[in-house]
């Protein structure tokens, strides 16, 4: 983060997103232990682990980024599902060695995979620092979310 080197764009979305944000209420989620095993990676890189987490949080996000600002322009939900997708797996393949005790993630994991959810949503991901703290869903509809509420109250 450079606090000198920031830079915001106000973005027109093509059509409405159905988004859903689930509190998976982990008690021993800590962002503190997520944070300080991200951190370690900062500045300088001194492992293969490190130079993953620098390549994650720099030129992977930026691309993400990009494609992500172009979904939303052309309110295409399916793209942006799958960035959702594609940003969780690297997330986890890049920061899950700086903190496998927070970043294992298995209520989550159980979460975005769980088959009746399939059907309805584009894509989901974890939140902030992730961990088992929040997941999101983009669902295919306004129905979905209540689908998805539904399914995950149930289940």
């Amino acid at each position: 983060y450079d606090a000198d080197d920031l830079d915001c764009a106000e973005v027109n979305v093509g059509k409405p997103l159905h988004y859903l944000l689930v509190d998976l209420a982990y008690p021993g989620k800590s962002t503190t232990q997520i944070l300080q095993g991200l951190q370690s990676a900062f500045p300088f890189p001194q492992s293969d682990e490190h130079r993953a987490a620098h390549r994650l949080f720099g030129e992977f996000n930026l691309g993400v980024i990009e494609r992500a600002v172009e979904a939303l322009k052309a309110g295409d939900a399916e793209a942006l599902g799958a960035l959702m997708v594609e940003a969780q797996r690297e997330f986890q393949a890049s920061a899950q060695p700086l903190c496998p005790s927070q970043l294992t993630m298995p209520l989550l994991n159980k979460l975005l995979s769980h088959p009746p959810l399939q059907a309805l949503i584009h894509g989901g991901k974890g939140v902030g620092s992730q961990g088992d703290g929040t997941a999101q869903f983009l669902c295919k509809s306004e129905e979905a979310v209540a689908q998805v509420k539904d399914v995950i109250s149930r289940d």
